[in-house]
């Protein structure tokens, strides 16, 4: 059980750095 929520919370995590990079890029485009 824990390690589910550890993997969810990653895959969370690298949603919201990829959103950060996207936004950054469309910002500095």
């Amino acid at each position: 059980m824990e390690e589910c929520a550890k993997a969810a919370w990653s895959v969370r995590q690298l949603e919201r750095q990829i959103n950060t990079m996207y936004y950054q890029r469309i910002l500095a485009s």
